[in-house]
């Protein structure tokens, strides 16, 4: 007896603000790359008026592939094939301003999710390594990192008064990069 199991639905509650979880057309987000920086056209939601924030991200981890199959003894076939990527959701991510310091703030909330991709990615490789196809463990390391995503994200906000506070935020580009950098292995390809 085999169950199917849809990784979206288990691992995909990551959601970095107000994401549609409905937008799936391709069109509709951009995978994380290393050669491409977001501009404000790829903000295409409508401005939430109950914010009073200036632009919102959002992003999420999604895993790859999205449904896999899980057995009655919580072991994954194909594990050797799971990976994750950060995307940006175009149609719930929005601004009301244009600015280029606060487009360089949310640059790097997707920036911030792509680190912690890669940081799955180092785990999930780890885990494959040791032959690992137990389904609440790659499970429970994604919510891990998840966990510490949002909380970085947040802390990122913050301290730089979201974006508002300039030389806090190159402060914090210069360590996300240096992070990235040091992850280089686990971008992906």
């Amino acid at each position: 007896m085999t169950l199917r199991i849809v990784f979206f639905l288990l691992f995909g509650y990551g959601v970095g603000s107000a994401q549609n979880t409905a937008e799936t057309a391709s069109n509709s987000f951009i995978s994380w790359a290393e050669n491409y920086s977001l501009s404000w056209n790829d903000f295409q939601g409508p401005p939430d008026e109950n914010y009073t924030m200036a632009a919102l991200t959002s992003y999420k981890i999604d895993l790859l592939p999205e449904a896999v199959m899980v057995d009655e003894n919580d072991q994954i076939q194909g594990y050797e094939n799971l990976t994750v990527v950060a995307n940006f959701y175009k149609n719930s991510s929005w601004h009301s301003t244009i600015s280029d310091h606060i487009l360089q703030h949310e640059r790097l909330h997707f920036d911030i999710a792509e680190l912690f991709a890669r940081k799955i990615r180092r785990r999930f490789s780890e885990l494959k390594k040791g032959k690992q196809a137990s389904f609440s463990v790659y499970q429970d390391a994604f919510n891990l990192f998840w966990k510490q995503c949002r909380n970085m994200q947040k802390q990122y906000d913050r301290k730089t008064n979201h974006g508002g506070v300039i030389e806090i935020n190159k402060e914090w580009q210069e360590r996300i990069l240096k992070e990235l950098k040091s992850l280089d292995d686990f971008k992906q390809t």
